[in-house]
């Protein structure tokens, strides 16, 4: 039996969304929302999905049918609020949280192999070799991807089956179901993807545009949406996996910081060998994660967003220059920096996303005022909250 090229597309894109996604540092928030949650893991799962794989997709689905045009999809509510939705959104993915926590990540993966302490050193290096590798793109990360991407994707099956196998009961915690929740949502709503699908929006459509050949935008649409519910299925089931894997192991990882649970659950669930062979998979796939992320938003902000302003290499120099800076304050306390901003803005994006699609669907046209409503309102909710 034949298989379409349609299927085909949608299969190939699907994983493609499933890859953008799955971000090298994504993987510490599920195994937080299995170590906090404890027997109450099904709470906190539910939160995490909401906000993890349902906000991606959401707004995967929405900037497709702008056919991956960030700026209409921004400016709608305005030029201005626009573009400080664009600039505050590339700073987020990139210098400011995304990128940095790739580089502790990295570091972290790498330091339970050798037992090195030399953050700041390993940033500087990290980051130059990253620019390096920005130039030559073509060449290294095509190498990369075909060796480590699979490796890696081989190491988290096995942490996750041997995470089961070889787990203790669910401990009693603490926490009510509404806090489990509640903090699941809360580490979806800090992996940042509803941002980031607006962005790969872009991607997606031309890898459709040139598999399909162009056909019609309803069925480019059609596939697009398909494509994102199997690389949202593929990516919920990786988070459900992490998750309880960690839970349990939650008595032998308590007390870890959030950036070395993952190296810890692959040392404890894989051993020595195995396990070290893991952490240098997540390790490079944080290197292949911020060469992308890097290129993509320097790229961005010198041909679109900020033209005339900083050449790409300038641009990309501040990119992982800041980078280097903020990896220096660990996993932990770049969340606690960058999360009132989050509070602040992500509900605004939220309304503006499902106002875009609204008016997609079914025209409608309202758009300002619930988009700086919402903005409003939340802002000055995190206001009342810091006095």
């Amino acid at each position: 039996m034949k298989i379409s090229s349609s299927f085909k597309t949608t299969i190939l894109a699907g994983i493609a969304i499933f890859s953008m996604f799955f971000g090298a540092g994504n993987v510490i928030f599920p195994l937080k929302v299995g170590l906090f949650a404890g027997h109450q893991i099904a709470y906190a799962i539910s939160g995490l999905f909401l906000t993890a794989i349902g906000g991606p997709l959401l707004g995967l689905i929405t900037a497709t049918l702008y056919k991956g045009n960030c700026l209409d999809f921004f400016t709608r509510p305005g030029r201005l609020l626009g573009f400080l939705f664009i600039s505050l959104s590339l700073l987020l993915l990139g210098p400011f949280a995304v990128i940095p926590r790739c580089f502790v990540v990295a570091y972290s993966s790498i330091s339970a192999m050798t037992g090195g302490s030399y953050l700041t050193l390993f940033s500087i290096f990290f980051g130059a070799i990253s620019i390096f590798c920005c130039f030559n793109q073509k060449l290294i990360l095509p190498i990369l991807g075909k060796i480590f991407s699979p490796l890696l994707i081989l190491c988290l099956l096995c942490i996750i089956v041997f995470g089961l196998k070889n787990g203790s009961p669910l401990l009693e915690t603490a926490a009510s179901s509404k806090q489990s929740f509640q903090m699941g949502l809360q580490e979806g709503f800090d992996t940042m993807d509803l941002i980031a699908s607006i962005f790969f929006s872009s991607s997606i459509w031309t890898l459709l545009f040139l598999k399909t050949g162009g056909k019609s935008e309803k069925e480019m649409s059609r596939i697009a949406i398909t494509s994102g519910l199997i690389g949202g299925t593929l990516l919920g089931l990786v988070y459900l996996g992490l998750a309880l894997a960690t839970a349990h192991h939650a008595q032998a990882l308590t007390g870890f910081a959030p950036e070395k649970l993952m190296p810890s659950l692959a040392l404890l669930t894989l051993g020595p060998t195995f396990g070290n062979i893991a952490n240098l998979a997540i390790a490079v796939a944080c290197f292949t994660t911020v060469v992308s992320l890097s290129q993509t938003i320097a790229d961005l902000c010198q041909k679109e967003f900020f033209p005339n302003t900083l050449s790409y290499t300038q641009f990309l120099i501040g990119i992982l220059g800041i980078s280097i800076v903020f990896s220096n304050l660990g996993f932990q306390k770049i969340s606690q920096i960058i999360h009132p901003l989050i509070a602040a803005c992500y509900p605004a994006i939220i309304a503006l996303t499902l106002f875009n699609l609204f008016f997609k669907i079914s025209g409608i046209k309202m758009i300002k005022r619930p988009v700086y409503g919402v903005l409003a309102c939340s802002a000055m909710f995190r206001l009342l909250n810091l006095i």
